[in-house]
């Protein structure tokens, strides 16, 4: 169920190319793991092609475990090779093991937006009875 408003108008508006895409990137990751590198490649190409023919935006989580040369899923261990480095900045480096390819993501952490909650007022049991 889509929580914020924004996710509800992008399903509105696209909601069966969002759930094809949720689709093939699963399929791709189901079936790199079981070990058919080349179908999760193809899949991989597809999920591209729908979300550019349709203009709209791979989620980051989808992107990043997509590598950007060969379409294959990246996955530690398996497809990619995955280090932590701190030079400047820690950052996070994924090695394509099919291509060689290089993907580099800061590990930062984003600070997210305080929300202002209300203050509650709990009253006990004995408080509520005093007052009657």
């Amino acid at each position: 169920m889509p929580s914020s408003k924004a996710q509800k108008k992008k399903e509105g508006r696209n909601g069966d190319t969002y759930q094809r895409i949720n689709f093939l990137h699963q399929a791709a990751h189901f079936v790199s793991i079981n070990g058919d590198q080349t179908l999760a490649r193809e899949y991989g190409k597809q999920l591209k092609r729908i979300a550019n023919g349709s203009v709209l935006r791979l989620e980051s989580d989808v992107k990043s475990t997509l590598c950007k040369n060969c379409n294959s899923v990246l996955i530690p261990g398996l497809s990619a090779t995955v280090k932590l480095k701190s030079k400047r900045e820690q950052h996070l480096i994924k090695t394509c093991l099919h291509c060689g390819a290089i993907k580099r993501r800061n590990t930062k952490l984003k600070l997210q937006k305080k929300t202002k909650i209300a203050d509650v007022e709990t009253l006990s049991l004995n408080d509520q009875m005093e007052t009657e």
